[in-house]
């Protein structure tokens, strides 16, 4: 259904996460093809551009929510995550994210003070005293530890690492080039469902909001979520552009040349990895607008 109205289109979502032991979406793809799309981001299309490629086809993010932060008592001259190198500060992330290398090649970080044993909970942040910075979602964790986590409850400073320089697009959805090859069809009645839902969501999150928190009740594993938290989250996105129309006025589509110039930030630093990427990459070869829904947009 998309604004009240039968679409002739059926979707089923699937667990991800730990109902898949956290193995990856295009992975997933690849083991499954029934599986038509999946979150691929940019960063992780270029990396698996060789010998899993994918190719995404909207992108509700316009800008990464992934961010670095700290407390701004223990670190009150700290403004960005370059500002962090100066301290000396342990940085906890989860452990392989290509962004981290980045900032270290880059010398945004140094490589001695970065610590890829983050487990996504709030303990070892609390038990230092915020000694230690650490990866988090700018929709999530500033809200959460200033004002549901009781044994943090104050604000927290960070910077997202788009703006520090890593500007893939996030959480995208892709799928193998032989899916979206083979259901074109669907995918030019599907994608614009995508971008008009997304449209309805940020209009009016209550209905959908509702939903997600019965499903944290039910999935029960470990994650802490409440409504004020999930309207902030909303109110958040949009007045931070997270979610916002791309330079062609459009929700969702591709900016093509962003694609370009961060393809060639991230090839240099896929190779030091060891990445087998594709030769030449481009744009074309990982993201398409070609079932972008041009007149859909955020007023």
């Amino acid at each position: 259904m998309a604004s009240g109205s039968d679409t002739g289109v059926k979707v089923q979502v699937r667990s991800g996460g730990p109902a898949v032991g956290f193995s990856s979406p295009t992975s997933l793809m690849y083991q499954d093809p029934s599986i038509l799309l999946g979150f691929v981001s940019t960063d992780g299309a270029v990396q698996d551009s060789g010998e899993f490629p994918t190719m995404s086809v909207v992108a509700p993010f316009n800008i990464n929510p992934q961010i670095i932060m700290w407390d701004p008592a223990t670190y009150p001259n700290v403004k960005t995550i370059a500002d962090l190198k100066a301290t000396g500060a342990k940085v906890r992330y989860f452990g392989g994210a290509a962004y981290m290398e980045y900032f270290t090649a880059n010398g945004i970080l140094d490589k001695k003070q970065v610590d890829g044993n983050y487990d996504g909970t709030p303990a070892n942040f609390i038990a230092d005293g915020g000694k230690a910075a650490q990866q988090g979602f700018a929709t999530s964790e500033p809200y959460y530890y200033e004002k549901v986590l009781t044994d943090w409850m104050k604000p927290v400073g960070y910077q997202t690492i788009h703006a520090a320089g890593w500007t893939a697009y996030a959480q995208s959805l892709g799928g193998t080039p032989e899916n979206i090859a083979k259901y074109t069809d669907c995918l030019k009645l599907l994608v614009p469902i995508i971008q008009k839902s997304q449209v309805d969501y940020v209009t009016d999150p209550s209905h959908a909001n509702a939903l997600i928190l019965d499903l944290v009740t039910k999935f029960n594993n470990g994650w802490l979520y409440d409504a004020g938290q999930a309207d902030a989250a909303v109110q958040f996105a949009l007045s931070e552009k997270l979610i916002a129309n791309s330079p062609d006025g459009t929700l969702g589509s591709f900016d093509m040349d962003r694609v370009t110039a961060f393809i060639a930030t991230a090839v240099p630093v896929y190779k030091t990895i060891g990445a087998k990427m594709q030769a030449d990459l481009t744009a074309a070869n990982i993201v398409t607008n070609e079932f972008i829904d041009p007149s859909i947009k955020l007023p």
